[in-house]
């Protein structure tokens, strides 16, 4: 039995093209917009599409752009209906790769003639695809150990609908081991090495899916899901430390809290942080960074600052330089601006710009607002974190919530929280700890993060500070990551004022 999908937002043409279609043996789904109708055949592919052209949040045209330019979807046949009947629209919508096009009001008996001619041309392609992996059922007979993950031998069945019937059931480890050797008879099909990292990146082999995104990407440049995917698996890895500004972990921001020399003083000061961190779920324990930071402070009125970061994440090294601003215009209230670059952008945007500030309500409640935009290889991404601090009486503790916004490149919206305290121990020791809960996106999948952080600062001397720190994080799949730092702040000159 066929399915059809109905993406029109006239309610009723939509439930009179069910019920016909229906009644004519077919399975039909609906949607209302283009977004709704793209991740509903990310679910379940249809058999044919029928799509009206003027659709809101994603109209027909881009529903059908991005339908045409991936290899998993571009073999569907769409028949257009529109309102629109001129030749132009017409010729448009099938360059833009519509199988036909009908214009409004169309007799449904003819547009049922027309779904039955398109459905027999689709079927006959898709029996072309399967004969070229007809010789699957052989060399998985001649695998020892296979038939437990092998997928079905019948040359008929879809590989990729295969897999997806495993990953439905939870088998990601089988659905991998099946694409793998479907992949074997057909290594040039990019749709199945997409399968096969989203598969991969579900069971924790981060390093696998990169590299089976890649390969998809590189046999496909125009693959936008695979672009996406592999750009999500990357900004992943390093968007933990980005993402909440409330609690990051920034030597230079940690320093600047227990500095003797910024009450009163002018100052130039540098720090040398490593971070290290470690994984579980058998991922490669792969994530070193070196932080360098110089920051020049006026009087406590103005702070300049420029940081450079050297990373090796997954065997992929970046170079990251940022620069940052900051002033004060009272006791209370201050604003800052930053931007940042990368050398190679693998996993560190490739560049990010970032705004924020705080003013004071009374002397004990700040509230403030913390942005940023950040490109990455081939997506961009805003946060926003508005934050609250209390501090308590004799400045012995400062506690700030944040709430975490973070829209992608769909404009799509997800939030969470941030919490961190910072007190006053001693003249010499401050520490500070909280944690954050989260969702973000990896392989086109929204994961939702829970971090939690303690480290602190000693002064050693009146020119030398100690900053340390640990930091634990784990997703809703499981996968943990345990890390720490360790540095030193240096204060390179001071003149009384």
């Amino acid at each position: 039995m066929s399915k059809i999908l109905v993406v029109e937002d006239d309610e009723l043409l939509r439930e009179f093209l069910r019920i016909k279609l229906t009644t004519q043996g077919y399975r039909v789904d609906t949607a209302s917009d283009g977004m709704a109708a793209y991740q509903s055949l990310r679910r379940q592919r249809p058999d044919l599409i029928l799509l009206d052209m003027m659709l809101p949040v994603m109209s027909g045209g881009e529903l059908l752009a991005r339908l045409h330019t991936n290899p998993v979807y571009k073999l569907i046949p769409v028949i257009v209906l529109s309102l629109r009947g001129d030749s132009d629209d017409v010729i448009a919508a099938l360059r833009g790769g519509a199988a036909d096009y009908m214009a409004k009001p169309f007799d449904p008996e003819e547009l049922v003639i027309r779904i039955e001619r398109h459905l027999t041309v689709a079927a006959a392609l898709k029996s072309t695809r399967h004969k070229r992996l007809a010789g699957v059922a052989a060399a998985l007979v001649a695998v020892p150990g296979a038939s437990q993950a092998a997928p079905p031998s019948a040359p008929s069945v879809d590989p990729l609908q295969a897999a997806i019937a495993l990953h439905n059931q939870g088998l990601h480890a089988q659905a991998a081991a099946s694409l793998r050797r479907f992949i074997a008879l057909a290594p040039n099909d990019a749709d199945l090495w997409l399968r096969l990292g989203l598969e991969l990146s579900h069971i924790n082999d981060l390093d696998g899916a990169e590299k089976a995104l890649a390969k998809a990407v590189a046999l496909a440049p125009d693959y936008a899901d695979a672009r996406d995917a592999l750009a999500r698996v990357r900004r992943w890895r390093a968007q933990a430390q980005e993402v909440a500004p409330t609690y990051s972990l920034n030597p230079a921001d940690s320093a600047k809290q227990s500095n003797p020399l910024l009450d009163g003083e002018k100052s130039w000061s540098a720090s040398l942080v490593h971070s290290y961190s470690h994984f579980n779920g058998g991922v490669s324990p792969d994530w070193n960074t070196t932080t360098g930071v110089i920051d020049y402070s006026f009087y406590r009125r103005e702070n300049y600052l420029l940081q450079v970061d050297s990373s090796k994440t997954f065997g992929q090294r970046d170079l990251q330089v940022t620069g940052q601003a900051e002033r004060h215009f009272s006791p209370s209230s201050s604003a800052y601006v930053g931007a940042s670059i990368g050398d190679k952008a693998r996993i560190k945007p490739q560049w990010s710009l970032r705004a924020g500030g705080e003013t004071g309500l009374c002397k004990a409640v700040k509230l403030g607002i913390d942005t940023q935009i950040a490109h990455y290889a081939t997506a961009t991404v805003t946060s926003a974190t508005p934050h609250v601090s209390y501090t308590l009486p004799h400045d012995r503790a400062t506690i700030t919530l944040g709430w975490i916004n973070l829209w992608d490149e769909h404009g799509a919206d997800r939030n969470g929280w941030s919490a961190r305290a910072d007190v006053n121990v001693t003249q010499k020791l401050m520490l500070f700890g909280g944690g954050a809960n989260y969702p973000d996106t990896e392989a086109g999948i929204t994961y939702r993060f829970s971090s939690r952080f303690l480290g602190g600062n000693y002064t050693i001397s009146r020119k030398v500070t100690l900053m340390f720190g640990y930091e634990t994080e784990r997703n809703q799949l499981g996968v943990r990551r345990n890390g720490g730092w360790l540095g030193l702040r240096w204060a390179l000159s001071a003149h009384s004022r």
